[in-house]
């Protein structure tokens, strides 16, 4: 399961999101729960810098509990996903979406 896991988030595609822009987290020990926890949810989402992502994967390596948490975390995620991808919304409130976020974006 640890290479399953860690094999799946191989790929780094960092993605910046313009309306939210991320801040720089300080210099990561990979020997820290702390540190590795603070960039779950990036790691999850693929946001980390191949360094990053590399010193979380030597943290899950050597610490089970972190590990149990991402992936308790990442088979949640999954979840979610799948059953939001079998949802369907009206056709007008996706309508209605779309231009908010093409008014959004100009």
């Amino acid at each position: 399961m640890v290479q399953q896991f860690m094999g799946q988030q191989s790929e780094n595609k960092t993605q910046a999101n313009p309306h939210f822009p991320k801040q720089p987290l300080p210099a990561f020990d990979y020997y820290s729960c702390e540190e590795a926890v603070k960039r779950l949810n990036d790691y999850l989402d693929r946001e980390l810098t191949e360094k990053e992502r590399e010193d979380v994967i030597k943290h899950l390596q050597i610490c089970r509990p972190c590990l149990e948490k991402f992936s308790f975390e990442e088979n949640l995620i999954s979840s979610i996903k799948l059953k939001v991808s079998s949802l369907s919304a009206p056709v007008e409130l996706k309508l209605k979406l779309s231009a908010l976020i093409r008014k959004s974006d100009t």
